[in-house]
């Protein structure tokens, strides 16, 4: 009778561990997929710590001057202001960037950039250099603006120096990542930096092929 009873718990006791076993290793699988979750969450582009961009690209150039026509009628001089714009296409000379991320959707940057072009002799260069904000709303694109000192250099072979003007700028940007990784991002961007000097007004526009270490 006892060995009849021996047989009979010995399959109710392999039946139980066998349960157990299965329980263990459904335990052990949920414990694990938070883990898994967390690992694909934190792959494609990591964002943090410090960072740097460069760029370079063509650009368009508005420049907006305020003049005056002075004319005589009548034993008597008139002057009249109006508002002058040409549009000069050039380059987007190399942009410079550092600064460092937030958190992983927002960086904060010294930028220095801007736009340059060509009219007979002279050489006209309009940058913008300031503090600006980036963010990330998604993997691949990017979003910019800043404020800061705007710079209208120009010089020419007419003559040995420099005219310079400085005065209030603004930074707008957009960019969309066509190479990504972990620690480097690849984009096409486009800038628009309106620059306030006295008496004229410049803004930029940029097409530019950008890096950003990540």
């Amino acid at each position: 009778m006892m060995h009849s009873r021996f047989r009979s718990i010995v399959p109710a006791l392999l039946l139980a561990a066998a349960v157990i076993a299965h329980g263990t290793r459904a335990d052990a699988a949920e414990a694990e997929s938070p883990q898994q979750a967390s690992s694909s969450n934190q792959s494609g582009p990591v964002r943090e710590g410090f960072t740097m961009e460069l760029g370079l690209g063509g650009a368009m150039t508005s420049v907006s001057r305020e003049l005056y026509s002075v004319s005589y009628d009548q034993g008597r001089y008139e002057s009249e202001a109006f508002r002058e714009t040409k549009t000069q296409s050039g380059l987007a000379p190399l942009s410079l960037s550092l600064g460092g991320f937030l958190t992983r959707d927002w960086a904060l940057l010294f930028r220095v950039s801007g736009t340059s072009f060509t009219e007979g002799d002279a050489r006209y260069a309009n940058t913008f250099s300031g503090l600006a904000a980036q963010y990330w709303p998604s993997e691949r694109l990017m979003l910019g603006a800043g404020v800061g000192i705007g710079t209208l250099l120009a010089t020419g072979s007419y003559s040995s120096s420099r005219d310079v003007n400085r005065g209030f700028a603004l930074s707008g940007r957009v960019g969309y990542s066509i190479l990504s990784s972990e620690a480097h991002a690849l984009r096409f961007a486009f800038e628009a930096t309106p620059t306030f000097y006295e008496n004229v007004d410049v803004t930029g526009y940029a097409v530019s092929f950008e890096w950003q270490l990540l």
